[in-house]
């Protein structure tokens, strides 16, 4: 009898739009939400009770699933004896339809088993197996929405004899309706696991591919004979459009044993989104829609949905989602007292530096996370424009000797809560506070731990409270980057060794601080003889003091490599540093310095990228992309990359500076003087970039203009340090060999870090073939390409390092 136009429990119901063995489906509405709904009753025949009993615990476990990619269950209920289902109602096509029996564009395709591998990782962690997955079960909304369908309908499949199962099978002339998508072991009768799911997936995504499912036959005997047997053709020997990428995922997905195919739905979640992301957004519904074609497809969509499929696997519950990448938001403090917010930036760092010591795992850098401090996005807009799977986020409090976080690992792409945790501790144990934190995340996300990864996250040792104190305000001054906030920064790193001089991670800050003060990147304003001693000391104290610190021995490969020049020394300590925090993006960052200058530009972009790749919103990070293009003469490409520099950080003065040198190179000369007039304006004053300015006047023909540059450089020597370089520069320009030479000289025997870059600089081109130049090079001594490193002292040198 229809139910049309009467009331069950609080829903109205419309129209009958479906019907089966199982039972009736109607369109209603739900009178107290006021929205459409699909009731589904379950045939009286089924309702024996054990199937109902079955029916009520499925349903109960498949409306648990909040999901935008699987089909919402509502309600439960039972009128007149007969228990009732209300789900989603939907409107839009089956992938069955939108597939044809023809293959689907390879982007569309990405997209949409992208999202049905997150609605099967969100049923898998809540230990539901579907056990269905076919195309007839997959839909597309009209709005382009995907969405997994049949959870919680009341179909139960019970356990059954598995000769008798084969006998089924194999009726002449019986056509088994999803044989074509049953997994080795379900044909077989065999008890399943979330892997079942995943090899049914990949039976539908080679049918995506190819137009056509990877098993066909005359009945079902046959198509579960060449499951078993059978080997699918290629797909792109069915469509050549099919990248080999893409066929290699569809292929993994459908190895008949089930411990050689994909161990989990984020797995091969994540192989599809590395294809996604580089793929364009595409309509996955491409056509308009009439009325009467929408309800003729909810119609069909609610009767195939009556034949579905749902099995709890209680007693075998799968692992977690793999996750390979994350973002340590910046944590918050409910105080506004700055020190507060100071502390809480710095175990952002802290947390953020211990993630990033696990290989199997790439964690953004604190500098690009910062960046989302206040900004209002949301969690999924953050995953997506930083590339990662989850993140953290959480609160610090810290009352007195005493401090509090609470930390919780989130799926960016959904906003689900993976994990979350509150760690009080006394400050005293904040450094295995922050090491409890890294450990904990990583066992929920199921990352493996090297041997020697785990040690590095159980070693801590206690702290002076007032020592870590000094050395956090150290490093939020170290930091900004520049002469004054480095200054107070080493006032702060000193008092913290003053207090703990056994505190290792200062004397690496204090290492840092003395660094930059001589690096003429930075400004140089203190001569290398100046300020290596005391860089270098503090460097091997904090490797000394702790041995498996990657930003110890980071700061040591950067001294050996630009004050010492001892190139087989500072290698050596560059790869010991990335071997122990492959995660520090700063390491990778100087390492491709060291690399360029070397001569091995391939190794150096390959550093280059993966520095970004851990830190992509650092303005410093995606300008030196620009430099290295600039030292390998792909000047257009330099370009572009500087701009997109500017684009993130208009006021960086970087982008411009070496924008100015890669448009001198091109005799672009008028733009090149623009870029650096306005490096020179961000940069106040700063003498490396009037170097550059008065070669670019020399070059250009402006005679008069470069040696008034000169004189003014030279007056500035008397004030502060000019690195002789730049002078020697101008006279290159300029074409005067013999005082280019003089002053290269002088910045060899005041030991200039610029000239590291002597076999790589496109403005030293003029006196390349002068015996001088070579020999120059020699007394440096930077390796030749595919030579050994340099081990000895620089000819007239005194190598602080040597014998150490």
């Amino acid at each position: 009898m229809s139910l049309n136009g009467r009331t069950v429990s609080h829903y109205r119901i419309l129209e009958k739009i479906g019907g089966g063995g199982m039972g009736v489906v109607y369109e209603a509405e739900d009178l107290n939400l006021g929205r459409r709904v699909a009731v589904k009753f379950v045939a009286s025949h089924a309702s024996d009770p054990s199937t109902l009993e079955r029916f009520r615990r499925e349903a109960r476990a498949a409306s648990a699933l909040n999901h935008p990619n699987i089909c919402t269950i509502y309600d439960f209920g039972e009128h007149n004896g007969e228990l009732f289902l209300v789900m989603e109602l939907l409107q839009g096509l089956t992938l069955s339809s939108r597939i044809g029996g023809k293959p689907m564009p390879v982007p569309e395709t990405i997209a949409i088993a992208s999202r049905i591998c997150d609605a099967l990782a969100a049923a898998h962690q809540s230990g539901i197996i579907h056990r269905d997955i076919k195309p007839g079960n997959i839909f597309i909304t009209t709005s382009g929405q995907v969405k997994l369908l049949d959870f919680g309908l009341a179909k139960v499949v019970e356990q059954e004899d598995v000769t008798a199962r084969r006998d089924r099978l194999t009726r002449s002339g019986t056509t088994i309706g999803t044989v074509a998508y049953m997994s080795p072991e379900q044909v077989l009768g065999e008890d399943l696991d979330a892997r079942t799911d995943l090899y049914s997936f990949g039976a539908v995504l080679y049918e995506m591919l190819t137009g056509v499912p990877p098993f066909r036959g005359r009945s079902g005997a046959e198509i579960s004979d060449s499951i078993l047997h059978g080997t699918p053709a290629p797909p792109m020997r069915l469509n050549p459009d099919v990248p080999p990428a893409l066929e290699a995922i569809a292929l993994k997905a459908l190895e008949k044993d089930r411990d050689l195919r994909y161990q989990s739905a984020a797995e091969f979640r994540a192989d599809l989104k590395r294809l996604e992301r580089d793929s364009a957004p595409v309509q996955i519904l491409r056509r308009p829609w009439h009325p009467w074609a929408i309800g003729a497809v909810a119609v069909a969509v609610i009767a195939l949905a009556i034949a579905g499929v749902l099995a709890l696997k209680a007693h075998r519950a799968p692992a977690p989602t793999r996750i390979e990448s994350l973002a340590v938001l910046p944590l918050e403090t409910f105080s506004r007292d700055a020190d507060q917010q100071q502390f809480a930036d710095n175990m952002t760092e802290a947390i953020t530096t211990d993630l990033a010591k696990i290989s199997a795992l790439r964690v953004v850098s604190r500098t690009s996370a910062m960046r989302y401090r206040g900004s209002g996005k949301s969690l999924p807009e953050i995953g997506r424009e930083l590339n990662v799977d989850a993140v953290v986020e959480g609160s610090v409090e810290r009352a007195g000797n005493r401090v509090r976080i609470t930390a919780q690992l989130v799926r960016a792409a959904t906003d689900q809560h993976i994990w979350a945790e509150t760690y009080d501790r006394d400050l005293a144990d904040v450094l295995m506070l922050q090491d409890d934190v890294a450990r904990s995340i990583a066992n929920q996300i199921q990352v493996k731990l090297t041997p020697a990864e785990h040690a590095l996250l159980t070693k801590a040792r206690k702290v002076d409270p007032e020592a870590y104190d000094l050395y956090l305000k150290g490093r939020y001054f170290w930091f900004k980057r520049n002469q004054e906030s480095v200054d107070k920064a080493i006032v702060y790193f000193r008092q913290a060794i003053d207090k703990d001089p056994t505190f290792a991670a200062a004397y690496s800050g204090l290492a840092d601080c003395y660094s930059v003060l001589g690096y003429s990147f930075a400004g140089g304003l203190l001569k290398p003889s100046e300020i290596q001693p005391k860089a270098v000391a503090a460097a091997r104290r904090a490797v000394e003091l702790d041995p498996s610190s990657g930003e110890a021995h980071s700061s040591l490969a950067f001294i050996k490599f630009n004050y010492d020049w001892d190139f087989r020394g500072a290698e050596a300590e560059f790869r010991r540093a990335i071997e122990l925090n492959p995660g520090y993006a700063n390491g990778h960052h100087w390492y491709a310095h060291y690399l360029i200058a070397c001569g091995r530009p391939r190794e150096a972009e390959a550093e280059s990228l993966r520095a970004l790749e851990l830190d992509p919103l650092n303005p410093v990070m995606v300008y030196h992309l620009g430099w290295h293009y600039f030292f390998v003469r792909q000047y257009d490409k330099a370009l572009a990359q500087l701009q997109t520099t500017r684009d993130l950080q208009p006021d960086f003065g970087g982008a411009y500076w070496y924008s100015g040198w890669a448009y001198e190179q091109k005799g672009m000369y008028s733009d090149a003087l623009r870029e650096m007039n306005k490096a020179q304006e961000l940069a106040k004053s700063n003498a490396i970039i009037r170097g550059d300015t008065g070669h670019l006047y020399a070059v250009s023909g402006q005679t008069e203009k470069a040696k008034e540059i000169i004189e003014e450089l030279k007056k500035l020597s008397a004030k502060r340090y000019v690195n002789p370089f730049e002078i020697a520069l101008i006279y290159l320009g300029l074409g005067d060999k013999e005082h280019a030479f003089e002053w290269l000289e002088s910045a060899f025997r005041e030991r200039s870090d610029l000239l590291v870059y002597l076999n790589i600089d496109p403005r030293l081109d003029p006196i390349r073939s002068d015996p001088r130049f070579a020999d120059l090079v020699r007394k440096v001594g930077i390796p030749t390409p595919g030579g050994p490193a340099a081990s000895r002292s620089p000819a007239g040198a005194s190598n602080t390092t040597a014998g150490r």
